[in-house]
C-alpha cells in the first residue's frame, strides 16, 4: 500500500507540474493576444483618422460575440455609409498588419465595390490615397509589400485611371469585356 501512496503522490507531483506549466503557456498566450489586439485597435484608429480626418476615432473590442468595431465622427455614427468604412478601416488595418509582418495572413486584399456599399466619393477616394501612401511608404525601388484589389463601377480617383494601378477593366456586355469572357 506505501508504494501505491508513493505512486499515487509522484502522479499528482508531476500533473501539478504540468498544471503550472499549462496555466503559465495559457498567461503568456493571452498577454500575447492582448498585444496583439491593442496593436490591431491602434492601426484601426490609424486607419480612420487617415481616411475620415483628426476628428474621427474608433475603438476596437473583443467580446463573446467577436469583434465588435466602432467608429465615432462627431458622435457615434450609424449610416450605411459609416457602417461600410468600418469594415473597409478594419480590412486595410488587418492588410496593414500583414504588411508589418504582425499576421500569418498573406498582404492580399479584395474589396468588391466598395463604392456601391453606401460609400459617398469623400469616403472612397480616401480608401485610394491610403493604398497609394502605403504602397509609398515600401522598399524604395521595389514593388509594393502587398496586394489590393478593388473592383468598382465608380470611376475612381484620377491617379487610379491608369497604368500602373488599372490594371483591368471590364463590362457588362458584350461578353467579350466579362472576366472570363462568356455568360456565366
Amino acid at each position: 500500500a506505501f508504494s501505491a501512496l508513493e505512486g499515487a503522490e509522484a502522479e499528482v507531483a508531476s500533473t501539478t507540474e504540468a498544471m503550472h506549466r499549462l496555466r503559465d503557456r495559457a498567461g503568456a498566450t493571452r498577454e500575447q493576444s492582448a498585444r496583439d489586439l491593442a496593436r490591431l485597435r491602434n492601426q484601426f484608429e490609424a486607419v480612420v483618422r487617415r481616411i475620415l480626418g483628426d476628428r474621427a476615432s474608433a475603438d476596437l473590442k473583443l467580446d463573446h460575440n467577436g469583434l465588435q468595431l466602432s467608429l465615432q465622427l462627431g458622435g457615434d455614427q450609424t449610416s450605411p455609409g459609416i457602417e461600410s468604412m468600418k469594415i473597409i478601416a478594419f480590412d486595410l488595418a488587418v492588410l496593414c498588419q500583414s504588411i508589418e509582418g504582425h499576421t500569418s495572413l498573406p498582404a492580399f486584399l479584395v474589396h468588391d465595390s466598395p463604392r456601391e456599399a453606401d460609400l459617398g466619393l469623400s469616403l472612397y477616394h480616401p480608401v485610394f490615397d491610403l493604398a497609394r501612401e502605403l504602397e509609398r511608404s515600401g522598399p524604395v525601388g521595389n514593388e509594393a509589400p502587398f496586394q489590393y484589389i478593388v473592383t468598382t463601377t465608380t470611376m475612381p480617383p484620377a491617379f487610379a485611371r491608369q497604368e500602373p494601378i488599372l490594371r483591368l477593366t471590364l463590362h457588362g456586355a458584350p461578353k467579350e469585356s466579362r472576366l472570363f469572357k462568356t455568360d456565366l
